[in-house]
This record gives structure tokens, sequence and C-alpha cells, in this order.
């Protein structure tokens, strides 16, 4: 699929200049900085703290949501002063999303996530360092932070707004904290 993002940003009908940042900033993302960088830091084990894993967060799911955030940008010839909130809004939204993933594999159930479960509980995630019903807060205050951020872009936020909110919902959907997380 990397590849295939890739192929799409050189086909994609904008200017040689936008296909050259959209390049840049998907290059970025899945760097020693970004993706392929947090995997190894998630392989590694490194980060049993709240900041290490949401750095780890950050590097891995977040890159990718701020690259998709920015390149929409580009391509909507957005004014580049605006970028850096958009990319903010895919980051944290990014964040927010593995810190929900991790719930949904420690509280959902494999029919619910349409894979195995579990997998990550000998791993330091945000809801093994705070508990499912603070995660599950820190998640949602990272997607209030990430539409903070998306309104004062001064972007059309209308469907991307309804977008992270649905993906939000159907991430929550995913699992039930127990009654003694809730």
């Amino acid at each position: 699929m990397l590849a295939q993002a890739f192929e799409a940003i050189a086909g994609a009908e904008v200017s040689a200049e936008a296909r050259v940042m959209a390049t840049e900033a998907l290059s970025r993302s899945v760097g020693p900085d970004g993706m392929t960088g947090g995997q190894q830091l998630d392989l590694a084990g490194v980060g049993n703290s709240k900041e290490e894993i949401a750095t780890v967060h950050g590097m891995k799911t977040g890159a990718l949501f701020a690259a998709a955030a920015e390149i929409g940008t580009i391509a909507a010839g957005i004014d580049v002063s605006r970028w850096w909130l958009m990319s903010d809004f895919g980051m944290l939204l990014g964040k927010a999303f593995q810190e929900f993933d991790d719930l949904a594999d420690r509280y959902g159930s494999a029919e619910s996530m349409g894979k195995d479960t579990g997998k990550d509980e000998d791993k330091a995630t945000m809801v093994a360092v705070m508990g499912g019903k603070a995660a599950e807060r820190h998640a949602l205050e990272q997607v209030v932070l990430a539409l903070e951020c998306l309104h004062a872009s001064g972007a059309r936020e209308t469907d991307l707004e309804v977008f992270a909110l649905d993906l939000v919902g159907k991430l929550r959907a995913r699992y039930l904290l127990p009654a003694s997380e809730a």
C-alpha cells in the first residue's frame, strides 16, 4: 500500500510543486522519524511511560494521519500557514486512533475487531499505564484538541469533522469497558 501511495501522488493532477511537497510529507511520515522508527521502538519494547508511549503512537499512527491531512491540504492548494494546523489535526486524531485501538484490543472481542484481540497484553500501552477509563478519556481529549486544530485552520471542516467523529464512534463501538473500569 505504501508503494501505491507514492504512485498516487506521482500521478495526481496537481502541480509538480504540489507533488514534490506531498511526496516529502509522505516520506517524512514513513521514515525513521515516522512509522518505521516508531515501529522499531514499539517492537523493541521501548517506552513504558505515558510520554514514551505517546511518542511511539505519534511516530507510528499519528505521523500517517498527519501526512494524510498535509497531503489533502497541499492538494487543495490551502495556504502554507494552515498546513501545520491540519498536520496537528491529523497527528492528534492518529494518536487517539491508536489509543482506541489499544482499548479495543484489551476490551473488545475478536468478532467486534475482526481480528485476534489481546495481542498487546505484554506491551506498554496507554491502557496498561493509565487504565481503561483514563486511557479512553485521554483519547477523547486528543480528539477534542484535533477538532480545535481543524476549526482554527479555516479549512472547510464539515466533512473532516464528520469523518473524525464517525471514526471515533466506530472505534468506541468495538469495545466495552468493564464495570470496574467504567
